[in-house]
């Protein structure tokens, strides 16, 4: 199934994903997080930057069209699974993911 997805939804996902697990979820998991991460030429043209200062991270929300990934059952239910247990304590910058995936 295809997903839109912006910086934000993907930066969420690299946090959310778990990072322990049986040895076929967690190669599954390693090539979801190596496909969704940033590589040097998209953090170059989305302006991605760290403030270690704050934590925050930033990025040009103009140049930001999103990327289409086609995401496989597996992984989608790796996903769904993770957003399934912050379910009662999801945060407002994680309510557009929860969306994407749950609704």
């Amino acid at each position: 199934m295809e997903y839109t997805l912006h910086v934000k939804e993907r930066a969420l996902l690299l946090g959310l994903l778990p990072k322990q697990g049986d040895v076929i979820k967690m190669k599954v998991i390693k090539q979801l997080l190596d496909r969704i991460g940033f590589d040097k030429d998209e953090i170059a043209s989305l302006s991605i930057k760290f403030d270690s200062s704050t934590g925050h991270t930033t990025w040009s929300e103009d140049a930001d069209k999103g990327v289409v990934f086609d995401l496989d059952d597996i992984e989608i239910e790796i996903i769904k699974t993770a957003l399934g247990e912050i379910k009662d304590k999801i945060t407002i910058d994680q309510l557009d993911l929860w969306e994407l995936f749950m609704a």
